[in-house]
Parts: C-alpha cells; sequence; structure tokens
C-alpha cells in the first residue's frame, strides 16, 4: 500500500512539472495590470497550452488524493518535490550546456533527503484526528494564507510575497487532501464534501497567487519557493494535528528533521539554475511559445 501511494506521488510530481512549463510562458506573457485578479485566470483559460497546464494540474492533484489515501503525508509530501528533477531532467533533454554543479548539488540534496524521509518517517496514519487537534494547524497556516493573499492585492509587485503566499494556501490545500482522503478510505462522505469543498477553495487561491507570482518571475524562482515551504509544512501540521501514528526516538526526529531541509535546501539549491529559469521562457514541448 506505501508503495503504491509512493509510486502515485511520483506520477504526480511529473503531471506538476509539466504543469509548471505549459502555465509559465503564458502566464508571463499576460498583462501586468490583471495580477492578483479573476481576470488573469480568465484571459489565461483562452489559451492552449495553459489549459493543457491546467489539465495536468487537475491530474496530479487526483493522483495525489490517491497516493494520500494509500500513503502517510510524511512520505507523500517530500515525494512530490521530484518535480523539480523532472525540470531538471527537461532542462537536460533541451538545453545541456545549462545543466552544472548547482543543479547537480540540488538533485542530489532532494534525493538525499527523501531516502532519510522515507526510512525515518512514520509509516501509518491515524484513523481520524479531533477537531480540537486539527483546528490550530489549518487556522495558522490557513490565516497566514489569507493575510499574504491581501498583501498581494496591496502591493501587486512583491512577487516573492506571491509565491510564499501560494505555497502557504499549497500547504493547506495539502493537508486537507490528507484529511479529504482519509474520509474518503472511513466513507464518511457528507465530511469529505466539506474538506473537498475547503480545497478546491485554498488551491485556487493558491494557484491565483502562483500565476501572479509566475508573471514576472520564472517557473524556477516560483516552483523552489512553493516546494521549501509546502514540502515540510504539511508534515509539521499532521505531526501537529496527531494526523500520523508515531513513537519516535531522537534519532528519528532529527533523521526527519536533517531529510526535510534537505529537500527544501535541494529546491532552493535548484532555484538559483538558470537552466531552470530557461525552460519556461522557451518552446513548450507541445506548443510554440514566444519569449515575453
Amino acid at each position: 500500500m506505501v508503495f503504491a501511494g509512493i509510486a502515485a506521488a511520483l506520477a504526480a510530481a511529473v503531471a506538476n512539472a509539466f504543469a509548471v512549463v505549459f502555465q509559465a510562458a503564458e502566464a508571463r506573457r499576460a498583462p501586468a495590470t490583471e495580477v492578483m485578479r479573476a481576470a488573469l485566470l480568465v484571459r489565461l483559460a483562452h489559451r492552449r497550452a495553459w489549459l493543457l497546464g491546467s489539465s495536468l494540474l487537475v491530474l496530479a492533484g487526483v493522483l495525489q488524493v490517491l497516493a494520500l489515501g494509500l500513503a502517510p503525508i510524511t512520505l507523500v509530501q517530500p515525494t512530490l518535490s521530484t518535480s523539480l528533477l523532472v525540470l531538471l531532467v527537461i532542462v537536460r533533454r533541451r538545453l545541456p550546456d545549462r545543466v552544472g554543479a548547482t543543479e547537480v548539488a540540488g538533485a542530489l540534496a532532494i534525493v538525499v533527503g527523501l531516502i532519510v524521509i522515507v526510512l525515518a518517517g512514520p509509516h501509518h496514519t491515524a484513523p481520524a484526528a479531533s477537531s480540537e487537534r486539527l483546528t490550530p494547524p489549518l487556522a495558522t497556516v490557513g490565516g497566514a494564507a489569507l493575510l499574504a493573499f491581501a498583501a498581494g492585492r496591496v502591493h501587486t509587485p512583491a512577487s516573492l510575497s506571491l509565491a510564499a503566499g501560494a505555497a502557504l494556501a499549497y500547504a493547506w490545500s495539502d493537508f486537507a487532501a490528507k484529511l479529504l482522503a482519509g474520509r474518503i478510505a472511513s466513507g464518511a462522505w457528507a465530511m469529505g464534501a466539506l474538506w473537498l469543498f475547503a480545497l478546491v477553495a485554498f488551491g485556487a487561491l493558491a494557484f491565483l497567487e502562483e500565476n501572479s507570482a509566475l508573471q514576472h518571475l520564472s517557473p524556477a524562482a516560483v516552483s523552489p519557493i512553493i516546494d521549501a515551504i509546502k514540502v515540510p509544512l504539511p508534515v509539521v501540521m499532521a505531526l501537529w494535528a496527531g494526523v500520523e501514528h508515531w513513537q519516535p526516538s531522537a534519532l528519528r526526529i532529527g533523521a526527519l528533521i536533517g531529510g526535510l531541509a534537505c529537500v527544501a535546501i535541494g529546491a532552493a539549491r535548484l532555484g538559483r539554475s538558470a537552466g531552470l529559469s530557461a525552460v519556461g521562457s522557451t518552446a513548450s514541448p507541445v506548443v510554440p511559445i514566444t519569449k515575453p
């Protein structure tokens, strides 16, 4: 079951990577006046490449919920960060001269971090967490995501802030996806519908902020910021809420923290890659896209 969940998470990571490639260049061609406005999504919805990327994003979301129903969130979330490795493969095939020591070091950090997390993290999920345990992490991260959205509406040029806000909203929705998977598995369809609604709402918020950030930044600048926050944060939320069964020793706690840090550092290091920056600016693998 756990290995099937990891396989589903890997498939979601591949879909996410190609979604970023297809969406990034289209978002950067949209008018700057539409940042943080619904008009941005309306405009992008008329572009074929962006719609293809959105379809892949939906597929990735379905695969992620499936993965979370089969494996603990502590394993699924870091596995999703392999989307950056997929981006690196795209760079290697199209721009081989852009892959150097920075990219290799970042990729190795992600791989090593994932191995440590798989060995040290909890491998069992609690059947249900009480509302008293769930409320603090959901309120804290959800409140921070809403504040970032409000700040983005006032200071729209702050693209890095928009990326961070998207990361917080994605982290909230990723944790909600775990709760949704649990409700589906237990047959609690009414509660599952509520979590699905909340997941879609925060996912749409993250989607708007991410595409707004992509108008001014390359996908290689936006994706690592998002991954560096949304990879470890849902894991922390799950442990905080008691969603995972775990009886850790000090060694395992240290290993889990170290593994999560390794993945986050690897993502941030890949963010400095000029090669990955070029992926969203050059032609799409399917639809020709000009530079903005």
